[in-house]
């Protein structure tokens, strides 16, 4: 597409700048509507949260107030705009740009020059972004050196039609799938992902890829489609097949949870399932993965045996997945079994974060489960926050990512934004094994609302769905005591008796014990009058 045929184009390298279809200079004349527009251009599929905008352009104000600014921002960036004003979109959740919005990579100089950083964390973004382009654009960059064994096409996603040709809203959606679908693999650590749009000649020549996902999308009576295969082995070993099925709402399709849900359930049943193959010993990310998930195994023993293996594996991965997790096995060990937060541990955690940030500075899931570990072991520290708001910048669809955004905004006092990103997260990982973890930050995040009975309903459903969870536990006995259900209350003191032999109702209120949203709530003193009276 042509600057004359773009109706807005936006030139990223040298001096920012936008103009319209004639050429007329559109750039909003506020440094944080400009930043605004910046920050959308380099977002994933152009489109970022509320929470993060806010959190990014207005932190140092309260939450009213970055609300409003956010507001009055774009109504300034429209007004600008004039006729293409629809070409920003928003809604109660995010803001985007619209696909015809041109994006101008050419040229020569410094990324975003002369943008200024109106905010300490917009200019923590504007640093990290340069630094992870440099002075060229992947594409345009010169290639890595690679060994043989690298330049195999690991990963092939490429959509297909049936004896009907595709429309062009078929083709986008499938686009935007294969999208999704290539970030959540590439997020599992160092995988080679090849995208091929439907009806392109595939760029790849080599080997056959170890790995091949086949999208099939229709649409038909204002609903769409899809077929999603995937299969090793050339084709010849089946790894797993699943079917969604949504109303034709573009908004909901490119900006809900169903979607980045289905993505999830798409990845990581084909790890699973590849796992057990003799080809996964190849792919270290899939070794990862596997080793991963004996951290939610609910056994100290198996728990203790997934981190000496992830410190194995971490020794050959240069995505930093595997010192990410063993960060958050840390985090884990405090949360699931009241784990002393001693300073040795909290510095090993550290450490482990640090080096997983410097392999990993854009993997969402590396960032995100970093950013866990400081959010825990030093919540006063501005580092946590800074990286969950690096991790959604990267994808608002990691659920990781998401999850360290609600607990950052919970310490800040952000409750309704820590809700939007908890119940977010909690879709997308609805399809993983452990995804109760982000059903009790959900509910977390209801109780700082002041939704009590709410968040106690939450916690309860978890407790049935997986009786052995002490984190939910600890928190059915606390909301159930509060609310006056001594039954409720006496099967949880019973169950986490059986897992916690040594807890009675007092470790509730001893500092340091991990119960951190009662005293986000305030109903730390509610409880203590309940238990003692």
């Amino acid at each position: 597409m042509s600057i004359d045929e773009a109706p807005l184009t936006l030139r990223l390298r040298g001096p920012f700048a936008a103009q319209d279809g004639a050429g007329r200079d559109v750039l909003p004349a506020g440094r944080k509507e400009r930043a605004l527009l910046a920050l959308l251009a380099f977002a994933p599929d152009r489109r970022c949260l509320r929470p993060w905008l806010r959190d990014t352009l207005w932190s140092d104000r309260s939450r009213n107030q970055r609300i409003t600014s956010l507001r009055r921002a774009l109504a300034n960036i429209r007004k600008s705009l004039g006729e293409g004003a629809d070409l920003l979109g928003s809604d109660r959740e995010a803001v985007w740009l619209d696909p015809a919005v041109r994006l101008d990579r050419d040229g020569t100089g410094t990324l975003l020059d002369g943008l200024e950083a109106p905010d300490p964390a917009f200019g923590l973004w504007l640093r990290s972004v340069r630094r992870t382009h440099g002075p060229a654009f992947p594409a345009e960059a010169a290639p890595r050196a690679e060994t043989e064994a690298e330049e195999r096409c690991v990963i092939r996603i490429a959509s297909s039609q049936g004896t009907v040709p595709s429309s062009p809203e078929e083709r986008h959606l499938a686009e935007h799938l294969a999208g999704l679908l290539a970030d959540r693999m590439r997020n599992h650590g160092n995988l080679d992902v090849t995208v091929v749009p439907q009806g392109a000649t595939d760029p790849f020549t080599g080997p056959p890829p170890l790995i091949h996902f086949d999208i099939r999308g229709l649409i038909r009576e204002g609903r769409w489609f899809v077929n999603l295969r995937s299969a090793g082995h050339d084709g010849r070993l089946f790894l797993w097949a699943g079917q969604l099925d949504m109303p034709l709402n573009f908004g909901q399709i490119l900006g809900g949870t169903e979607i980045a849900a289905f993505s999830e359930t798409a990845a990581g049943a084909t790890i699973r399932r590849l796992s057990g193959q003799p080809v996964a010993a190849s792919l270290p990310a899939i070794a990862i993965q596997t080793a991963a998930q004996g951290i939610f195994a609910g056994n100290r023993d198996q728990m203790e045996a997934a981190a000496r293996q992830l410190a194995q594996l971490s020794v050959h991965d240069s995505s930093g997945m595997a010192l990410a997790w063993r960060a958050y096995a840390q985090v884990n060990d405090v949360q699931e079994y009241a784990s002393p937060i001693i300073p040795a541990r909290a510095r090993a955690a550290e450490e482990l974060a640090d080096a997983a940030v410097r392999a990993g500075p854009t993997n969402p899931t590396v960032l995100g489960l970093a950013a866990h570990a400081y959010l825990n072991f030093q919540p006063e520290s501005e580092i946590g926050a800074e990286l969950s708001r690096r991790a959604v910048q990267f994808s608002g669809a990691d659920p990781y990512a998401l999850g360290a955004a609600s607990q950052a905004n919970l310490i800040e006092g952000d409750f309704e934004a820590a809700q939007c990103m908890a119940e977010r997260a909690r879709h997308i990982a609805a399809p993983l094994s452990y995804s109760y973890c982000w059903d009790v930050q959900a509910a977390i995040a209801t109780l700082a609302l002041g939704r009590i009975e709410e968040a106690a309903q939450r916690v309860h459903k978890v407790v049935m769905n997986r009786p052995g969870y002490r984190p939910a536990l600890r928190y059915q006995f606390a909301l159930a005591t509060i609310l006056g259900n001594r039954e409720r209350a006496q099967r949880s003191m019973s169950l986490l008796r059986m897992q916690e032999q040594s807890f009675t109702p007092a470790r509730l209120l001893t500092p340091g014990y991990p119960v951190k949203g009662l005293y986000a709530a305030g109903l730390i003193p509610r409880l203590a009058e309940a238990i003692n009276g």
